[in-house]
Order: C-alpha cells, then structure tokens, then sequence
C-alpha cells in the first residue's frame, strides 16, 4: 500500500470511480424502479412512432397499485415491533447482568431501534443495507447556579473565560482552590455564580444507517468484511474538519501519534470551499435518480450555499492492512489527502460497517427482495388494471359513427342529469360497438394477484371472493398452510436480522471494553427490557453499577429470534404456546411460569 499522501488521494477516487461504476450498472436502475413503485408511481407513457413520438399519452390510464406499498409497509411495522432480547454469555451471573443493563442501555441512548428500522425498510425495498458503528460522548451544556465557596479551580476559570487548555492543566494539577482564591472569588462574583456546565448524557457506541447510495465497497465483493475496500461519501461543513483536525490517532504508516487531519490541508480546503460554496455534483448519484424518477427536483440545484454554510465533499475510504490491521484515510479530491489512522479499537479483522441481507444471493453480497423480484408481475398487474379501467370508461362514453350532414356538440356527448342531445340526423349517428368484455381478463387478474401473494405472503388476503372480487374463497385448511408458508419466510428474514444484530452488538461490545473510562449507574426500571436482577440484594435493587474491569471478560452476545416483533404476533405467540404447552407435559425438566407470564 503507498505511503505518498498524493498517491493515497488517487487511489481513493479511482477505487470511488470504479465502485460506483459498478453500482450503477448492475443496481441502480431496478432500485429506482422499487423506489417508483413504493410510491405508487409508473414511468410515464409516450408514444413511440409518429408526429408524437416522446410526446406524454394523455389519453389512456397509467397508474400503479399499491401492492409495493403494502409490501414494505407490513414487512417494516412487524419486524421492527420491539427491540432485540439479548442473551450475554459470562462466566457468572454478575456479570452476564450488569452487561446485560448496559447493553440494553446503549441501544436505548445510541438510537439503534431508530437504525433496526432504517435497515429492515431500505434493505426491503433496495436489497441490501449498511450501518456504522462509532464511539461517541454526547455532551449537552446547562447554564447552573453554584455557591462561590464550593467552586473548583476548572469552573472559576470558566468563569474568567480562560482557554480550554488551561482549564484542562488546572484539573489535572490542582482542582481545589485554596481559601485566599475563595475570599477573592467571593469579593469579586458574590456568594453566587451562574455557569454554563458540560454535562455528560452517554458515552458509548452510537448507530447510523449508510444510504446506499453512500456506500462503495469492492466490485463483486461477497461480504462487506470481505471487502478489499469499503468507501464512503458524505458531504460536511467546516466545523466537521475542526473536530478531526482537534483529534489524534495513530498514523498508520509511521506508527506515530498525531492529529489526524493536516490543519494545512484544512486551511487549503476552506479557501477552495468558501469561494464558491457550491457542492460539485456527482456523475453518479442515486439520490438524484431516485429522485428523478417521482420528477423531484434536485434541492441543492437553486439553494444558494450562503443559507447552509459551505460543505465540502468527503470520501471516507476504510481498508485492510496485510498485518490484519484496519485503517482509514479521508481525502477531499484526488489531490487531497484530509488524514489518516487506524481503528482506535480492536475490531478483529472487521469493519465498523455491518450490512443486512433479508434475502441473500448465490453470488453473495448485495441480495434481493420481495419488492425487486415481483417488479415486473406489478407490472403486469397495473397494466391489467388499466386496461381494465380503460375499457370500462369506454362502455360509459363509446366511439360514435356519424354521417358528415349530421351536426353534433362536443359537449352533448357530457352525461349529466337529464341532459340531451341535439342531432340534424336521427339515423345519423350511431355508437361503434365494442367488443365483448373477456372472462379471461378477471381469470387473469386473480392469477396475477395470487403470484405476488406468492412472492410476499405478508400480503395475503384470506377474505372470501365475490362477484364484484373475483378473488377465490379461502377454506381454513387452506387458510392455515397460507399462514405456516408466511410464518416460515418470516422466521428466516428474523434469521438474517440476528445475524445483522449479532455483528452490531458483538462490535459495541467490543468497543465498549476498549473505550469505556467511566462508572456507569443504571436505575431499575429506567430501561424496561433490564432482566436478570435476581441475584443481587434478593432482586430488590435500586441500580446497577458497572465499572469498565467488570466486563473485561470473554463474552458474547446473541440476540433472541422473534423477540423484534409485536408482543401479540401470531408467530411469536403460537412459539410461546408451545413452550408452555412443552413445560406442562414435562414440569420436572421444564417451568411453565415464565412461558405463563408472557402469554398473560
């Protein structure tokens, strides 16, 4: 690998070029039609040959059904219901308790029920999703009264408004101010201050989902932590540069500590960036297809950039040393190197990027879905319907011969309430008769809709037919395999969301062993899903309190199938029952209380 900061820079964009290259052409066309369809929208209609050829067609009905609606809809509300069970493996109880409080609270405070449900919901509708992992300590700034005689050093030169690096050297060498600073402190402030205070709300592993037009990784690769490379494009303002620029990490081609942007750079970037304020454009840009499939314009096109403050193009490009280890290098053009470091934490050879595959494919990767596998039956569907609709509009309103002597009005062909029509000619018009309306063409929707009920058994509908619904009736028996079907498909797209929660959560832990510095207090009964209190003071804690050596163990963390979903779903209830069912058969090996106490 080069260790020329310009050769790094080039590399970066070819790698980005390529990649990109390589989405669009074999993924970015059917992900705008899921996206279109998701909407309810068509392309539209144009006619081919003629003095009209790419002109609209006005006169026909082209509209979609909201069958790719329905599907992503129910497929998101009932696998993201609830968050995750998860089950820690320790070598005691203690243990296997305070990481339980403390992982459900880092999913609580991280946002990660917010990232479950935007990874199920693009993954549904565009095959595939990502999500990140990163460390972060939230801190919110609260404007505090304080007695003066009780101030500490590090608050009474806040207080004097002297620079944050002294303040840090006064907290390190002496925090308490002795009694000659108090007198002064009270002669000069009173016996009371106001100060704005930084106050820590959680440090801990933080979520976000990638779009997938963001994410880059190595063309044909099979998983993204088999992935030569995995890049990733953003755009950030000027105060996003300050905060690397203040942060430092480990070089790593020299193996030296450092700050991890080039402030030279920076300071090259904001005069390039502050000239124009304008975002160079993409060649490739799902975001704008996406858009340009509903004709939603572009909303940086007429934004002038003074209203946002300038933003500057980023590519984030995270790759695999031969020793094993992972590093990460920003560039902001193929000139530009922004930084570089290595994973501040132990990852064991993989990513901080997580991906989900609902349905995967042979070739590994990106996958499918029930939305881009029945694309081209909605098609068919919705051109049946239109047809359909079509014809019915012609019934009402049919073509008329009429003789050249005979004058009619445009507007007495109008059906209104006791309307007329005013002819020359009795005999000189007549309607075109149409022909018969098809049987086939009922038989033919029915079929339609029973093959993508086939495809997504989410949508099933098990209410009888009718004349006007030409929808065969259901019999229980038939109603019920229907459902096993649906149940089957659905625990085996909760498989591949433990497999995804399983990386997510392992990687926190990881990070969390690594990074955590401080004590954490857990109350009972602030994080619901916090079980396994009994051992401690007879189950009758008030909190938990977890120090970072507690957890310095071998664990592992594995999610529970299921426990995403509703509390009242079917398949969730119908395995509960049987458990409890199990437990009543056999009480000697099994207890049926817990399963008892769920189904109440």
């Amino acid at each position: 690998m080069p260790t020329d900061n310009a050769q790094i820079s080039q590399d970066i964009i070819q790698a980005y070029d390529v990649s990109s290259r390589w989405m669009q052409a074999n993924y970015y066309e059917g992900w705008q039609e899921a996206y279109r369809s998701i909407h309810c929208r068509v392309a539209e209609k144009t006619y081919k040959t003629g003095p009209k050829k790419g002109q609209a067609i006005k006169n026909r009905t082209n509209v979609a059904l909201p069958d790719q609606f329905v599907m992503r809809r129910k497929k998101v509300a009932r696998l993201t219901a609830q968050p995750p069970n998860l089950r820690v493996h320790a070598k005691d109880q203690i243990t296997k308790d305070k990481v339980s409080a403390l992982l459900y609270r880092q999913w609580d405070l991280g946002g990660w029920q917010k990232v479950l449900r935007q990874m199920v919901d693009q993954c549904a509708v565009l095959d595939w999703s990502v999500s990140k992992t990163s460390w972060n300590d939230v801190v919110v700034y609260r404007k505090l009264r304080r007695a003066t005689k009780n101030l500490y050093r590090s608050q009474l030169m806040m207080l004097e408004g002297a620079p944050a690096e002294e303040i840090l050297a006064a907290e390190e060498q002496a925090p308490l101010l002795d009694e000659q600073e108090i007198i002064q402190a009270l002669a000069k402030y009173g016996p009371e201050v106001s100060l704005r205070l930084p106050i820590s709300k959680y440090e801990g592993p933080i979520g976000e989902r990638v779009f997938n037009g963001d994410i880059f990784p190595e063309p044909g690769f099979k998983s993204i932590h088999q992935a030569a490379f995995v890049i990733e494009y953003s755009e950030r303002d000027f105060a996003w540069l300050d905060y690397w620029a203040r942060q430092t990490g480990c070089d790593p081609d020299t193996g030296e500590e450092g700050p991890v942007f080039d402030p030279k750079v920076i300071a090259e970037i904001k005069d390039e960036v502050d000239s124009d304020k304008v975002v160079p454009r993409r060649t490739i840009d799902l975001r704008r297809d996406l858009r340009d499939s509903l004709k939603i314009t572009d909303p940086t096109l007429q934004l002038d950039g003074r209203l946002r403050g300038p933003r500057c193009p980023i590519y984030e490009r995270h790759s695999i040393m031969s020793d094993g280890r992972i590093r990460i290098d920003w560039c902001y053009n193929k000139d530009k190197l922004l930084g570089k470091m290595l994973y501040p934490w132990d990852t064991y050879g993989k990513y901080i990027f997580n991906e989900l595959v609902l349905i995967p494919d042979l070739l590994g990767g990106i996958g499918q879905s029930t939305i881009g596998a029945s694309r081209y039956l909605a098609q068919l569907r919705n051109t049946n319907r239109n047809l359909t609709t079509d014809f019915l509009g012609r019934l009402m309103r049919p073509k008329m011969k009429r003789q050249e002597d005979c004058e009619v009005k445009e507007e007495d062909f109008e059906r209104d309430g006791f309307s007329e029509m005013v002819v020359s000619n009795m005999a000189g018009i007549e309607p075109l008769s149409d022909p018969r309306f098809p049987s086939e063409a009922f038989l033919d929707s029915q079929i339609l809709t029973r093959e993508i009920m086939q495809v997504e058994p989410l949508i099933n509908d098990f209410s009888p037919g009718t004349d006007a619904n030409p929808q065969s009736g259901k019999l229980a028996t038939t109603a019920i395999f229907q459902q096993k079907s649906a149940d089957a498909i659905v625990n085996d797209e909760l498989k591949q969301i433990d497999c995804w929660l399983y990386d997510v959560v392992n990687l926190s832990l990881a990070m969390t062993q690594q990074s955590m510095q401080k004590k954490v207090d857990i109350q009972k009964g602030v994080y619901e899903r916090t079980d396994a209190l009994s051992i401690m003071s007879g189950g009758d804690v008030r909190s938990i309190s977890v120090d970072p050596l507690e957890i310095q163990q071998d664990l592992e963390i594995l999610p529970e199938t299921g426990s995403t979903l509703a509390a009242d779903d079917e398949f969730k209830t119908q395995k509960i029952m049987n458990g409890y069912i199990l437990a009543k058969q056999d009480p000697l090996n099994f207890n049926s209380k817990p399963f008892a106490k769920k189904l109440a």
